[in-house]
């Protein structure tokens, strides 16, 4: 073999490469990765592009697209692989032996010792893994093929520069013709790898220059919308990472960049993912099972994983509602289950997991990640797997669809929200930050206090909807303060069903933690726990007269008293639910998505009844007393005969209070005098706690008490909420 590649310069070996009649295209230095984006379209064998490129990079490695050969050929490049336990040289000698000759032709020895025979075809063929066996893969129709001139790590691509034969006819023939596509035709490419796209979309975002003139933010917007459009991420997507990395300084308003990005799906020429590789050439393997290599089915549904350093196997599957779920499986019960399933390499029986598990064809992650709305690297598995719906305009959907979504809103702001426009609006735009923003977490919880039978779960059972998975509703405390967690690793929305605690000091501190932490330890049954991000939003629902925990000045609670308007209403519940399905969710999810809460803070909760009903139920005994003080206008359980002393001694005040205790048969322990006056001063700072008088041969200390006019008043700034005082 005449190998004299290593003498040649890469720039070198790509222009003798396109003389010959391939068409090149630059790769990133040291792996075998497209240096371009649109690759397929920018190849070429135009000389003078070829040096521009590796005059901007002279360690760009060399690569070829098999879909073209000339002026109107193709290519076939058999891959024969020497690793990993596989042999394709075997596969080619048994070959050989059936009488299938490979006619000499180009051949490149690869990096890692394997060996490229380069044929041409009259028309393309299709490209696949293990296509002529164990260890022979094929690049044809929508490949990419490393060359020489090429280096990875310490291996080099040579090549013996002999002419390019025309492939042998059986070799066409098991590779079979590809399908055409007709991409004007179609509004998204079909089979998009969502996940990917999102990947190179922000790689995108990344790399661009910072947009700063002011005046042409606009136009700059909507070419960016364009370019990541066409990667084949969505709207909704798009205006996420637009919103969190697109450089312009400064920032377009909301309602303006969801306007740009908006016009650029809906103006847009090309079809979305038309620079993504699913458009250029069709999927590998098939979609059918039966022509799939036993790697490829089991890539389908296992990977190989570690989790905590412990490796196991995870499973994609589905639950009983269809939704995507994984499992995990240990190595030996993974081998167990396939166990029957064995594959003859050179006359001896393997076992196809053993296999699977030696070869490079693997799918393999180092760890799980929960990443909403964002890609992640690509050696970690996301367990975000998007919204159950796509948007739908309320224009464009069915009568069924518009008059259940119109039910939602209905509901929602009379009888959630009881007509306060106010409190409507940051509900709703609470649930639309959860769509907008899936990655940013709120600090407060939501909580719908009422009856039975108004509808308190409709509304959040209807967001949930759109959520699939990462809905979770329990009724059982286990799930929030039990030791394994898992449920919550993938969670954005957490529902507590008729609040189960109503005085369980246990749940406190993990509700408080869920609600407020960003991050959060996870533990799988059998396998160690670690840290992740918690993501989680709460909402506890409930007609108990205490259902949280909430302080004088506490922020962490949205809480809203559901009225009776719908109580007992089934029918109308069974409509709404049955016209979401019929179509109203996806108006729903279109609502959310487009919802303008720029003016909304959704970590501070409105100053709602609800949240001052829960105020009171969790007040300490001390001020629960002094409320009801305030209220009737008099120092209950004393023998102070005026209504509203000024003076009090303090050990008159302490005594009073230590009888109200008694009464109720609470069981906790009485302040001190000192410890009582620091309660009594938080919630009315004007008592002069200094007041002292003789009586006969001592002084007695006093507290000097506002009017009950300003005492009222210090209450209702404590409270953080007015109180509707009864007359005196």
């Amino acid at each position: 073999m005449g190998d004299n590649t290593v003498s040649l310069t890469r720039v070198e070996s790509a222009l003798k490469l396109a003389e010959m009649g391939f068409f090149i295209h630059p790769l990133r230095p040291d792996t075998k990765a497209p240096a371009k984006d649109s690759w397929q379209v920018l190849a070429t064998r135009d000389p003078q592009q070829i040096q521009r490129w590796w005059a901007e990079n002279p360690n760009y490695n060399v690569g070829i697209f098999t879909t073209k050969f000339r002026e109107s050929e193709s290519i076939l490049a058999i891959d024969i692989d020497q690793k990993n336990g596989v042999n394709g040289e075997d596969t080619i000698f048994e070959l050989e032996l059936e009488g299938k000759i490979f006619p000499k032709t180009f051949t490149q020895k690869t990096a890692s010792g394997g060996t490229h025979l380069i044929y041409r075809t009259k028309t393309p063929v299709k490209q696949g893994t293990h296509v002529f066996g164990p260890g022979v893969d094929t690049r044809a129709n929508g490949g990419n093929l490393a060359c020489a001139g090429s280096s990875i790590g310490d291996g080099f691509y040579t090549a013996d520069w002999e002419e390019v034969t025309e492939a042998p006819t059986w070799a066409i023939e098991i590779c079979g013709m590809p399908k055409e596509r007709a991409l004007h035709d179609v509004k998204e490419i079909p089979n998009l790898n969502k996940e990917r796209a999102e990947r190179r979309a922000l790689e995108h975002l990344d790399a661009c220059e910072v947009v700063a003139s002011a005046g042409g933010r606009n136009d700059a917007g909507y070419i960016m919308a364009c370019q990541l459009k066409d990667y084949g991420i969505d709207e909704a997507v798009c205006f996420s990472l637009m919103r969190e990395h697109w450089k312009c300084e400064p920032l377009l308003e909301i309602e303006e960049l969801k306007e740009v990005v908006h016009s650029a799906y809906q103006y847009g020429q090309e079809p979305i993912g038309i620079k993504a590789p699913e458009a250029h050439f069709p999927p590998v393997p098939e979609e059918n099972d039966e022509s799939l290599h036993p790697f490829e089915k089991l890539n389908k549904e296992f990977a190989f994983i570690l989790v905590k350093g412990k490796g196991v196997i995870l499973r994609e599957t589905q639950d009983d509602r269809k939704l995507p779920m994984i499992e995990f499986l240990d190595l030996q019960s993974f081998h167990n289950r396939f166990a029957s399933e064995t594959m003859v390499i050179s006359k001896k029986t393997h076992h196809i997991t053993k296999l699977w598990m030696e070869s490079k064809e693997r799918r393999t992650y180092d760890g799980l990640r929960f990443s909403p709305g964002a890609p992640v690297d690509k050696q970690f598995y996301n367990l975000w797997k998007g919204f159950t719906e796509k948007p739908v305009a309320f224009d464009s959907a069915s009568s069924a669809a518009k008059e259940s979504f119109l039910m939602f809103l209905e509901h929602a702001r009379e009888n959630i929200c009881d007509n306060i426009e106010a409190h409507f609006n940051w509900l709703m735009g609470y649930f639309a930050h959860l769509f907008q923003c899936p990655g940013e977490k709120p600090l407060v919880a939501l909580v719908f206090k009422g009856e039975k039978g108004v509808g308190k779960s409709a509304l959040v059972e209807r967001v949930g909807h759109l959520l699939g998975n990462t809905f979770t509703s329990v009724d059982n405390g286990r799930y929030l303060t039990g030791n394994f967690n898992s449920h919550l690793q993938n969670n954005l929305l957490f529902l507590l069903e008729e609040a189960f605690w109503s005085g369980d000091k246990s749940a406190e501190g993990p509700l408080k933690n869920l609600v407020t932490n960003k991050r959060q330890r996870i533990e799988f049954k059998n396998l160690e726990s670690f840290d992740a991000p918690n993501y989680s939003r709460v909402v506890i629902i409930g007609n108990e007269g205490w259902l949280v925990p909430a302080s004088h000045d506490e922020r962490r609670y949205a809480i809203f008293q559901v009225g009776n308007g719908k109580k007992q209403n089934i029918k109308y519940f069974k409509k709404m639910r049955e016209g979401m399905e019929a179509g109203g969710y996806s108006v729903l999810l279109d609502y959310f998505l487009k919802f303008d809460f720029s003016d909304i803070d959704v970590n501070d909760a409105p100053n709602t009844r609800g949240l001052l009903d829960q105020k009171i139920s969790s007040l300490e005994s001390f001020h629960q007393w002094w409320f009801a003080c305030l209220l009737e206008g008099q120092i209950l359980h004393s023998d102070i005969e005026e209504s509203w002393p000024e003076l009090i001694s303090k050990e008159q005040l302490r005594s009073a209070f230590k009888r109200y205790v008694s009464e109720r048969q609470i069981r906790s322990r009485i302040p001190d005098i000192r410890e009582l006056t620091q309660q009594l001063v938080y919630c009315a700072p004007s008592v002069d706690d200094g007041h002292r008088v003789r009586e006969g041969s001592k002084f007695v200390a006093q507290y000097r008490l506002p009017s009950i006019e300003v005492a009222r008043q210090e209450w209702d700034r404590w409270m953080k909420y007015p109180t509707e005082w009864p007359k005196l």
